[in-house]
């Protein structure tokens, strides 16, 4: 493991990988649209000349060579290269499963890379950021269980990613809220009536804070509406053996209302610890 490297695989516009530069990382962002490539590595200049940052230009895919991302019309955050995945509509923000593919998307032809030809070539981070539109996977099993980042993070989108983590060796485990990154966290259940309601209440005054902010062009603080924010020991609340952390997920994912400490009105991100870290 190196521990002043991170990867960023979902690069996107460069948020998160600002974020890990900051830090005093440095980044190897992965990113498979070739509009927002040719943006980070003109933002990033400095960065890239000082080699600090690494910007692979590729979509992670089962082989090497070069494959089609669907790029979403709507939100380019959504482009996959699962067609289904890209061309999504965007109905339900916080949902797993993904709608019929009623939005627009167009194929661009890109480079195409294995994960574990890119551990290779950089060597394994100490932290691994994955956002890629359900080809996560394509990264989880490219990871060697004697030879994992010490801390990992994945969008929530299945019971699978808990199960392919848990067998690679990982044993702590969050569930990290994606709309309260710049909140004070809240210690609160949905397995009580008085749990619920202040999570109500604090759902319509986030949701109002938040369209303000939209209004006014303005950031939300240290952490941009879209990213991932934070990661390891700097995310909030306590880290969970994997049966707590799937019954928080699973009825969260299910939408039971009363049960588990998950807001049902936001999406997550699940992080991870290998358990030999401090």
């Amino acid at each position: 493991m190196v521990d002043d490297l991170i990867f960023d695989v979902g690069f996107h516009n460069g948020e998160d990988t600002e974020h890990y530069l900051s830090k005093g990382f440095r980044v190897v962002a992965v990113e498979a649209n070739p509009v927002l490539v040719s943006q980070g590595r003109q933002r990033f200049a400095r960065e890239i000349a000082d080699e600090r940052l690494i910007i692979e230009d590729a979509a992670v895919a089962p082989e090497n060579g070069s494959i089609e991302l669907w790029v979403n019309e709507s939100n380019d955050e959504w482009s996959s290269i699962d067609r289904s995945v890209g061309s999504r509509d965007g109905s339900g923000r916080g949902a797993v499963s993904v709608s019929a593919a009623t939005g627009r998307a167009h194929p661009v032809e890109v480079n195409a890379v294995r994960f574990d030809a890119l551990l290779a070539r950089h060597g394994v981070p100490y932290y691994l950021k994955i956002d890629i539109e359900r080809a996560d996977f394509h990264c989880l099993r490219a990871l060697d269980p004697d030879h994992l980042p010490r801390y990992l993070s994945i969008e929530a989108h299945a019971l699978e990613y808990f199960c392919a983590l848990h067998e690679l060796g990982y044993r702590e485990f969050k569930c990290v809220d994606q709309e309260r990154h710049n909140l004070r966290p809240m210690p609160l259940t949905n397995e009580t009536v008085a749990g619920r309601a202040a999570r109500t209440v604090a759902h319509y005054t986030t949701a109002a804070q938040r369209e303000l902010r939209r209004r006014m062009r303005l950031s939300e603080g240290r952490f941009p509406m879209g990213g991932s924010g934070p990661f390891g020991e700097d995310t909030p609340g306590p880290w969970l053996p994997l049966e707590d952390a799937v019954y928080d997920w699973l009825h969260w994912h299910r939408r039971a209302k009363n049960r588990g400490s998950l807001n049902m009105y936001s999406w997550y991100d699940i992080h991870v610890r290998r358990a030999d870290s401090p």
